[in-house]
């Protein structure tokens, strides 16, 4: 969503009124969480466990890394001579 020629101010307390409006709506309710942005990033492991714990799944050390890039690596098929 863009807001053009918006204060800064503005923005704030529109998010705010979003974020409080989220709590209100789903506070006591079983199937909400909510995480904080700073907890995401300095305790990652363990806020990404309690994400996956919450409804009951497991967790992968690989979802630690899932920012990181991938190498693929391809192996030439053998020639049949």
């Amino acid at each position: 969503m863009v807001f053009p020629q918006r204060k800064d101010r503005d923005l704030a307390k529109y998010w705010r009124n979003c974020v409080l409006g989220a709590r209100r709506g789903g506070i006591g309710h079983p199937d909400y969480l909510e995480i904080r942005y700073e907890d995401l990033i300095l305790r990652t492991e363990e806020t990404l466990r309690l994400i996956y714990n919450f409804p009951d799944l497991d967790y992968d050390e690989v979802m630690h890394r899932a920012h990181l890039p991938t190498v693929t690596t391809v192996i030439p098929a053998a020639r049949n001579s």
